[in-house]
């Protein structure tokens, strides 16, 4: 069932397309890993979904409802944390969720200390929020988030911040709360890692457009996948297997890629090939693109240095 679509979501910011044309479906239960690097567009996505900025044009639907700037009736299924979590520094941890309980209007007293407990805020409770580690800052900004037990939750890197040991906790509540309790979660970050973890749908938006959206299991078949080798005479070992019909190329440091499914599937009869003929090899392994890898061929960034992306 379908719980989240934009249709040709379009925001323009003083001539510059932020956003162009942007359709995308996320369907219940879902865990959606929204990609982007810094300025593609995937936080200006998200305010529009969430009805805090307007679209140029376009529209945005929750469980089938246009979002407009009264679309109130929507919200109590919501739960959201966008970019820097927003709390009021002078209050401590609980007095803040207190707050948000009220707000939201959430009668059951149980409902802050469960939260504070899920969340492994009990050390920090009693702590002024200014005080706060900004991965403890994100901890009480995904605590505000599910504070009403929503249907959605909308996270703007959730992981921001947190150490290893909490980016695990983040993943296996992020998994918890989709796979057992069934709720929908739209996951924007730059820890590509992470999301191949995590997301059960990838989409990746690249100055503004978006330019993939598929399953994770339909990502395996995306993933450029080659068989690498080495030997002590690069250049003749590439004649010799050209010659013998093999699709090579020059790879990096020093290795040649050879794409055939076949030498991919049987590197055994590579190998044997090359010890014939004299040039056995010295590495010989198949190595699969992982999602970062991925990223950046199809956004056109690949052989682009570190320094050159921010992700």
């Amino acid at each position: 069932m379908e719980t989240i679509r934009t249709e040709n979501l379009t925001k323009n910011f003083q001539g510059v397309k932020a956003v162009d044309h942007v359709s995308l479906t996320v369907d219940q239960g879902d865990i959606y890993g929204f990609l982007g690097l810094n300025g593609a567009g995937k936080t200006t996505t998200i305010r529009m979904l969430l009805g805090m900025i307007r679209p140029t044009s376009g529209a945005c639907y929750i469980k089938g409802r246009k979002i407009a700037a009264n679309s109130h009736h929507v919200w109590h299924h919501v739960g959201y944390m966008v970019e820097t979590p927003y709390a009021y520094p002078e209050l401590t941890v609980k007095e803040n969720l207190l707050l948000v309980q009220k707000i939201r209007g959430v009668k059951d007293s149980s409902t802050v200390p469960r939260i504070i407990n899920r969340l492994q805020l009990n050390k920090y409770e009693h702590k002024k929020v200014r005080h706060l580690s900004m991965g403890n800052a994100q901890r009480l900004g995904i605590a505000k988030a599910l504070l009403h037990e929503p249907e959605i939750l909308v996270l703007d890197e959730p992981t921001n911040g947190l150490d290893p040991a909490g980016i695990v906790e983040i993943r296996q509540l992020i998994q918890d709360l989709a796979h057992q309790h069934g709720k929908t979660i739209f996951i924007s970050s730059h820890i590509l890692g992470e999301i191949a973890r995590t997301a059960t749908k990838i989409a990746i938006i690249d100055d503004g457009r978006l330019i993939q959206e598929l399953k994770k299991e339909e990502l395996d078949y995306h993933l450029s996948v080659t068989l690498k080798v080495k030997t002590r005479d690069v250049k003749y070992t590439e004649r010799i297997l050209s010659h013998a019909g093999y699709q090579v190329t020059d790879g990096k440091e020093g290795y040649l890629e050879i794409k055939n499914r076949e030498a991919i599937n049987h590197p055994d009869i590579v190998n044997s090939f090359l010890v014939n003929a004299g040039y056995p090899p010295t590495k010989l392994f198949v190595e699969e693109e992982d999602l970062e890898a991925y990223f950046l061929r199809i956004t056109g960034r690949e052989g682009v240095s570190d320094h050159e992306i921010i992700l």
